[in-house]
């Protein structure tokens, strides 16, 4: 059974008197109260302006901060994510739980990176039906999408079979294609950029060590994954170079990304 949303009273939930971060203005806004009605922000203003609806729920937030929720830009969810995790009772936690944990954590939303098992893009529909539908506790997410590298049985082998595989995709409705950096073969690659152009699949991922940032960027990779894959750029803080030799390496890559409306995700650790 899903984890179940818990059901919040018809004329909402105030917070107040709570300090709210305006990431927008860099600001902390003090004293405010904020109504929550349904899955929306309905108002938000000082305490002493905002006249609450009968039978809102009142929580008192002070010396309580509020910010946007986080959005997690990189994530795999597994069926038995923490399955070997006993609580006090000796019951296993799910991938229900691992929802649940984002939310528990204010990450919000989610970027669904590929979900390699059977049925995954199948479940992740369902998961985010439920979601918003009230049924389960989790981010929303911005998915489903496909690994053309491993998992999800895709054989990409010659530039025949990238055509036909992304075609596939596309057609399924899967929001965007994850291309993992191998097999490292420009032909290949360059095929996967071709037809995910050709019907409006986005591509994002790992660069192949055959294909230069820059021309992946070029070719229309929506995000590029984890700093270190921006190899043409990338050194290791012991082989540091001096900063004009770092601008040379990275100045093309930058102007390059820039010029594509390309994404860097950086990942703090993998």
């Amino acid at each position: 059974v899903p984890t179940t949303a818990p059901v919040a009273p018809a004329a909402g939930i105030a917070f107040k008197h709570v300090t709210v971060i305006d990431v927008t203005n860099g600001q902390r806004l003090p004293d405010q109260t904020v109504l929550v009605v349904g899955n929306r922000i309905q108002t938000l203003g000082p305490v002493d302006k905002i006249r609450l609806p009968k039978g809102a729920q009142v929580v008192d937030a002070s010396d309580k901060y509020m910010v946007p929720g986080f959005w997690d830009m990189h994530v795999h969810t597994h069926p038995d994510d923490g399955g070997s995790v006993e609580d006090s009772s000796g019951a296993t936690s799910s991938e229900r739980t691992v929802y649940a944990l984002f939310i528990a954590n204010g990450v919000t939303g989610i970027r669904e990176m590929a979900q390699r098992w059977e049925g995954g893009a199948d479940s992740f529909r369902v998961w985010q039906r439920e979601i918003m539908a009230g049924t389960r506790i989790g981010p929303r997410g911005i998915g489903p999408s496909a690994d053309l590298s491993e998992g999800n049985d895709l054989d990409i082998g010659t530039p025949e079979d990238a055509a036909r595989v992304i075609d596939s995709l596309k057609a399924a409705g899967d929001a965007f294609a994850k291309f993992h950096g191998a097999p490292d073969d420009p032909d290949i690659f360059f095929a996967v950029m071709r037809e995910a152009r050709k019907v409006g699949l986005p591509v994002v991922g790992h660069v192949p060590r055959s294909v230069s940032n820059v021309e992946a960027a070029d070719s229309g990779m929506r995000t590029i994954e984890h700093n270190q894959t921006q190899h043409q750029c990338w050194v290791w803080p012991e082989e540091l170079p001096d900063s004009a030799e770092l601008d040379s390496l990275c100045a093309p890559v930058a102007q390059a990304y820039l010029r594509n409306g390309t994404w860097l995700v950086p990942t703090m650790t993998t």
